[in-house]
């Protein structure tokens, strides 16, 4: 035993990385390791036989005072998180910063606080959340929104002929024009005569100008780009064409213009799903590389597919899910911040100005406070946020089988008696092993009561 103390007091030190990986064996026999987050040791202690230990992330690492900050200048909030990682020394390969932070551009000073601080309070102004990955990255994620509104798809394309119009591939189009390709026109009424003395064309979807010609081929091929307001998971996407369905295709999966994948997909039909897990990714481009000879190509609808591939089903439960309704929230109210400099220094000027979202007609009225927020626009951008979350006030604990993949923050399904697929934010997750794993989650209901983006 004192050889293992020696031991220990020798080699273990605050802030010392610990590596856990859980190894879990599978029913052929062999084992699949999965790699736990990156801890950073707090603490530790040993009786002789056993060792406990305490520790942290490396956001909570992050206690250094930042001060370079603190003065009124226009920025995005990208460019604040982006100073206080390099001033800590960070690489690029150890943090991740969404690009939806550039899109939120503010003049208020930092408050001389932590590192941590003030990259928790960037992230809430950016309607992000900030932890760490299992890489142990520092990331400033979207956490505004579970499901893309269709309005938030920016569609462009190449290739289209004079009456499309992909705009519509982001709700569906069953609009038709009659089209003297090779087995398109139908006679059964529903399709339409092309406009004649410039009448305005119907809301049809996107129509490649190009025929392909009798091997199937573009002169140049025709494509469809889709461009999310932030970055997000999607397991899968559906395609819906008229007429002959492409035969081959293109997908090419981005994130902030970097290309991530390129799948070629063929086998296509007009109802077509596409089974690929998109992670991470903020724009896809579609690229028609074959046709069916002497046929354009008519992509009538796009619609991404589930938001998680996982799904907490009964059998794996140890107990009922016990669901918490908590008090009602009748208002949000975000305060509007003003600074003016004194003598070079920006002092808060105490206009007691706020942005208030009604959410109902009973409950508790929320003020939320953050520095930063300085415009009614951003107010009202944060109001509506926190209002779609006091809105999801339903609350879940299960005690389950344990899945060592799961993390804060990641949405699954989960079966219950009253509904299910219930689609739910894990808010935390404590795994116990005892010789088997088990493990304990809390969720939050996670729908679009409102518009997140008004």
């Amino acid at each position: 035993m004192c050889q293992l103390k020696c031991f220990l007091y020798r080699y273990l030190e605050a802030g010392q990385v610990i590596n856990c990986t859980i190894g879990i064996e599978l029913e052929d026999g062999s084992v699949e390791w999965v790699d736990m987050p990156l801890a950073y040791i707090t603490s530790w202690a040993s009786d002789g036989r056993k060792v406990t230990f305490q520790a942290c992330d490396k956001v909570a690492t992050l206690t250094e005072k930042y001060t370079l900050g603190n003065y009124i200048h226009t920025r995005t909030l990208y460019d604040d998180a982006l100073e206080i990682l390099q001033y800590l020394g960070f690489e690029p390969d150890e943090y991740i910063i969404d690009d939806v932070l550039r899109n939120v551009e503010i003049e208020n000073p930092l408050p001389e606080v932590s590192c941590a601080e003030c990259l928790q309070l960037i992230a809430n102004a950016g309607r992000c959340a900030l932890k760490q990955d299992v890489n142990g990255r520092i990331c400033l994620i979207p956490n505004f929104e579970n499901i893309v509104e269709p309005n938030e798809i920016t569609v462009t394309s190449e290739g289209e002929s004079e009456w499309s119009k992909p705009d519509n591939i982001r709700t569906g189009s069953i609009i038709l024009y009659a089209d003297l390709t090779r087995d398109f026109w139908s006679a059964d009424g529903s399709m339409f005569l092309l406009p004649e003395n410039g009448e305005e064309y119907l809301d049809t979807g996107f129509v490649s100008s190009e025929v392909a010609d009798i091997d199937g081929n573009f002169e140049t091929n025709p494509s469809v780009t889709l461009e999310l307001p932030a970055t997000y998971t999607y397991f899968g996407i559906n395609c819906t064409f008229g007429g002959n369905p492409p035969q081959n295709m293109t997908i090419s999966i981005y994130d902030n213009n970097d290309l991530l994948d390129e799948v070629e997909v063929e086998d296509i039909t007009n109802d077509f799903h596409f089974n690929y897990d998109f992670y991470n990714f903020n724009k896809l481009k579609i690229e028609f590389t074959k046709a069916s000879p002497f046929d354009r190509i008519v992509l009538q609808k796009v619609e991404f597919g589930n938001l998680t591939d996982y799904r907490l089903v009964r059998q794996d439960m140890k107990t009922n899910p016990v669901g918490v309704v908590e008090p009602k929230t009748r208002s949000v109210s975000v305060r509007i911040f003003t600074y003016e400099e004194v003598d070079g220094t920006p002092k808060q000027v105490d206009d007691n100005e706020y942005y208030t979202r009604v959410l109902g007609s009973v409950g508790e009225a929320v003020t939320f406070e953050n520095p930063l927020i300085s415009t009614v626009e951003h107010a009202t951008q944060i109001a509506t946020w926190l209002g779609n979350y006091y809105l999801n006030n339903i609350t879940y604990s299960v005690n389950y089988r344990g899945e060592p993949r799961i993390e804060a923050l990641d949405y699954i399904y989960m079966d219950s008696e009253i509904l299910n697929n219930l689609q739910v934010e894990v808010e935390s997750h404590t795994l116990v092993f005892n010789g088997a794993l088990s493990g304990t989650l809390n969720l939050r209901r996670a729908s679009n009561m409102i518009n997140t983006n008004t």
